[in-house]
């Protein structure tokens, strides 16, 4: 169905880290998302838009993606925008087992998380991704991989290791929720791990759109910042 093909690319909060499966072959698959987020410890705060991403079924089992530069709007230390840097990347189903995928995603340039911390300049990631789904028609997939960066607070490179559980549901005719629960490691220099939850509401509008209303937060105080955030944004597939 062409609904859970879009399902199957949308991002859950833009994140870079949430697709569960490659776009079919000759396919294009459109994202684009606005956020507003804010930290309840350092007193940060950004806008990020357009956050859009276009991928392309290369083969039935290799998709490659572009991420366009974003602006974001900094509120911290007096307003002022800055200009994300432009990203590729490649997702490949390197395996499948009954109804388990396993997907590989390598990207230069991965764009910045709504809840990262504003020192983190993402530099790139590898990760791998375990996707299933049940009769009952959830979905799950899991992730563990490595975000290479320059925290910009001290100009040195960095890595840390992220995973996330995600669970996808129907809850109506054309309407579906899913969590996410994930941990990053050393979320700037020096600093503490940050653990982190996003819910979202996802719905079909038309045959070839999804559009989605994620909310996420910090549970910790990671390199001086505790941020949230409310974002929207629609998935169109070609």
């Amino acid at each position: 169905m062409i609904i859970r093909a879009l399902l199957a690319v949308v991002s859950v909060c833009a994140l870079p880290h949430s697709a569960h499966c490659v776009v079919k072959k000759h396919h294009t698959a459109v994202t684009t998302m606005y956020y507003q987020n804010a930290s309840r410890v350092g007193g940060t705060a950004l806008a990020g838009y357009p956050l859009l991403r276009v991928g392309y079924g290369v083969t039935s089992n290799l998709e490659a993606f572009y991420d366009a530069p974003s602006e974001l709007a900094v509120s911290a230390h007096g307003p002022h925008y800055e200009m994300t840097h432009s990203g590729i990347g490649a997702t490949a189903a390197v395996a499948q087992d009954g109804n388990v995928d396993f997907l590989l995603t390598a990207q230069s340039r991965p764009p910045l998380s709504p809840l990262a911390n504003l020192y983190v300049l993402p530099l790139s990631d590898l990760h791998l991704t375990v996707a299933w789904s049940e009769l009952s028609g959830t979905d799950f997939s899991a992730q563990v991989g490595t975000l290479n960066f320059i925290a910009t607070n001290r100009g040195h490179r960095r890595s840390s290791v992220f995973d996330s559980l995600t669970g996808l549901t129907p809850i109506g005719n054309g309407t579906w929720f899913s969590g996410q629960l994930g941990m990053q490691s050393n979320a700037t220099y020096g600093s503490a791990g940050e653990t982190r939850g996003i819910a979202s509401l996802k719905r079909a509008v038309g045959a070839n759109t999804l559009f989605n209303v994620d909310l996420g937060t910090a549970f910790n105080a990671g390199g001086n910042s505790k941020p949230h955030y409310l974002g929207a944004g629609f998935t169109f597939l070609h």
